[in-house]
């Protein structure tokens, strides 16, 4: 996979002339070069409906004299750039009046991804009628024809559809169409037929060609959607409502799929298809370096002007941002990421036992009132956020997990907030504490589904939610920030006892209020205070598991409470002991990765440093990068170290290795600094 590409968009409306009537091809490749790419992805039909190519089967947009397709496709190969095609799949917006029995429909009737016919936007298109046979007969001509690297297959996902072909399928079925059961399942499988029948096609044309369906979103738990890929490209616009934590959250669950990954944002400065706009050159520095931390190859969006000429500004913003990608790539290659501690998330966890919820904001904006539930993946919205948040500021290393995957290599385990155990995950979860693993549990998690029993190997019994909200709690422990205090907690709470004799030991105990707020007894302007009536246990650590007695994930996704953070860093740091395998200095906004590789005797350390600001409305940006100097190191690792270097730089840095801990001190993190350390190979191969 290349590391540098460049996702070029070109949705060009039918009432524009003379389009790529500007295009020249040294021009064009001269962009390409400024912009220090090695793949573009060209548009070959864009979302409007036109084609930018000769075809027998498709109209090509009507004010376009030539093959533009073909022209940037060889003047890119001639410069030694890959090429892969945009193919719009879902969007078709000249057929949207023509052809409006062929799309999706919500229960009320209503389209997506704007609401009405009349309405100016885009109006998705359901693959369960003769519609999905044009777009099959069409990537085949297109992909025996083109020289390619890649087929890009954008608005290719499961949505649920109301449409008349979709609710006739069901009835043939002798299924009632009224259950949204069964309108979900159908989605999925004529989603997943198609996808597969896609790659059969392609690949039977050019045998190993990438091929990616674009949904917006990789849904958690759902391994099986993603059959129809070779690879993943993870949409991922911060400035454009999706925000920093959007692109990690998903490459952490992606990275042990056994696929290639690369992160896609884009140079706008909110979303796609945004002319004249750019975002901030530190912004992109930080999101591909980002990338880079986590595994992925960088992807940056951008769209073309309809005279087809690329944007000067554009591409020298991202050939800055890309000449140091190239500096760094390689320390990235063939690397896996080392991690202490694995989230099994709710979304994953609600997926595998089919839960639904729209994950995609296009068809949420429209039909989110007709499909949402409160289940685990909507849940998972504020637990997953926040267990992700609380490990990344407290500089854990740590991976987003399903069900699915080997629990062996994470010491610890954390679920939750609402994860309940089914008696297949009770027995995985078993066999993983079995073998000296641990559980981090908190709120219903590891409660055995219908019972008041949790899991095997955690004696604790569940007696009911506390009658008291919000409470406090005294920790037993020392706390980063603070001392002996009670501290409010807003997040549900809940009564649990130990079982006699289980040898657990309580860590907290809850505090409650007054009073519980009414119109009859209430004091000040939020809550009652703390008074001296104990209410029950709100930590108990039995060795193997510890367990938090209210919704601390949820509580730090929604508020993010410093207090939470400290209680949680005490309380992980307690479970892990001595097995955590870096701490460093960085502040709570730093972000640290260990990749090991799989080529040679190194690691290389990653760390970031930058804060987004909010600037007005759902947008996080980018813009100061404020340098940090003599970051303190202290990594966990069992192989002989010889040299500790920047890199790229291999300037030597000073180190110290002793009783299996190497110490270093890092002169410098502007943005982002990789230290690559390097083992000796022997101790290494011994080891």
């Amino acid at each position: 996979m290349r590391y540098r590409q460049v996702h070029l968009d070109f949705h060009t409306s039918e009432q524009i002339e003379n389009v790529g009537g500007k295009f020249d091809r040294k021009d064009f490749q001269e962009k390409l070069k400024l912009g220090n790419m090695n793949s573009i992805t060209l548009t070959g039909r864009c979302a409007h409906g036109w084609v930018y190519y000769d075809s027998a089967l498709a109209a090509r947009h009507p004010s376009l004299k030539f093959d533009l397709l073909q022209e940037m496709t060889d003047a890119a190969h001639e410069i030694g750039v890959r090429t892969c095609v945009h193919y719009s799949v879902c969007l078709d917006e000249k057929e949207a009046i023509r052809h409006a029995e062929w799309l999706i429909r919500g229960k009320n009737g209503q389209t997506t991804w704007v609401p009405r016919l009349l309405d100016a936007g885009w109006h998705r298109f359901c693959l369960n009628n003769e519609y999905q046979e044009i777009v099959v007969e069409q990537i085949r001509k297109l992909v025996e024809k083109y020289d390619m690297d890649g087929l890009f297959l954008d608005v290719s996902s499961v949505i649920p559809c109301y449409c008349q072909s979709c609710i006739a399928t069901i009835i043939s079925r002798g299924q009632d169409p009224a259950d949204p059961v069964n309108i979900w399942n159908l989605a999925e499988e004529v989603h997943l037929n198609f996808t597969k029948r896609i790659r059969k096609l392609v690949h039977g044309i050019k045998p190993g060609l990438e091929i990616f369906h674009n949904g917006g979103y990789i849904q958690r738990g759902r391994r099986d959607l993603l059959a129809g890929d070779t690879h993943l490209e993870l949409e991922s616009l911060p400035t454009g409502g999706w925000g920093y934590d959007h692109l990690p959250l998903s490459a952490l669950y992606v990275k042990n799929l056994g696929m290639e990954y690369l992160g896609m944002t884009g140079k706008f400065y909110t979303g796609w298809g945004e002319f004249g706009s750019f975002k901030h050159v530190n912004g992109l520095r930080y999101e591909t370096s980002q990338c880079l931390a986590y595994g992925a190859g960088c992807s940056i969006g951008d769209q073309m002007h309809p005279d087809g000429v690329l944007d000067y500004a554009t591409y020298k913003l991202i050939g800055e941002v890309y000449r140091e990608v190239e500096q760094k790539e390689e320390y990235v290659r063939n690397t896996r990421l080392v991690q202490d501690i694995g989230i099994l998330s709710l979304e994953a966890m609600g997926s595998e036992r089919h839960q639904h919820n729209l994950l995609a904001q296009a068809e949420k904006d429209t039909l989110e009132g007709e499909y949402h539930e409160e289940n685990l993946l909507s849940r998972a919205e504020r637990s997953d956020v926040g267990a992700f948040r609380l490990l990344r500021e407290c500089g854990y290393l740590f991976d987003i997990i399903d069900t699915k995957t080997d629990f062996s290599p994470y010491k610890v385990i954390l679920i939750p907030d609402y994860g309940t155990v089914d008696q297949e995950l009770e027995e995985k979860l078993t066999a993983y504490i079995q073998g000296g693993g641990r559980l981090y549990l908190s709120g219903l998690s590891g409660k055995r589904e219908g019972s008041d029993l949790f899991m095997e190997g955690i004696p604790l019994q569940y007696c009911g939610k506390s009658q008291y909200h919000p409470l406090y709690v005294k920790p037993d422990f020392p706390l980063d920030n603070f001392e002996d205090s009670a501290f409010v907690v807003y997040g549900t709470a809940h009564r649990v006892k130990a079982e006699k004799e289980a040898g657990i030991v309580r860590k907290a105990e809850f505090y409650a209020p007054y009073f519980n707020r009414t119109s009859g007894h209430f004091c000040s302007h939020l809550h009652a205070p703390c008074s001296e009536e104990r209410c029950g246990a709100a930590v108990y650590y039995g060795g193997s598991f510890l367990y938090a007695a209210f919704q601390l994930f949820e509580e730090y996704g929604e508020k993010g409470g410093f207090v939470v953070k400290d209680i949680f860093r005490g309380t992980m740091d307690l479970l892990l002991g001595a097995g955590k395998t870096v701490r460093t200095s960085l502040p709570s906004g730093g972000v640290t990765t260990l990749p090991k590789s799989m080529v040679e005797a190194c690691y290389v350390h990653h760390l970031l440093y930058a804060v987004p600001a909010k600037k007005g409305h759902n947008i996080e940006n980018i813009e100061d990068i404020v340098p940090l100097y003599d970051v303190d190191v202290k990594l966990r690792i069992p192989e002989k170290v010889r040299s500790v270097q920047t890199a790229p730089g291999q300037e030597e840095i000073a180190f110290e290795q002793k009783d299996g801990i190497l110490s270093y001190r890092v002169p410098r993190v502007e943005c982002h600094q990789m230290i690559k350390i390097i083992c000796d190979a022997k101790a290494d191969r011994e080891g």
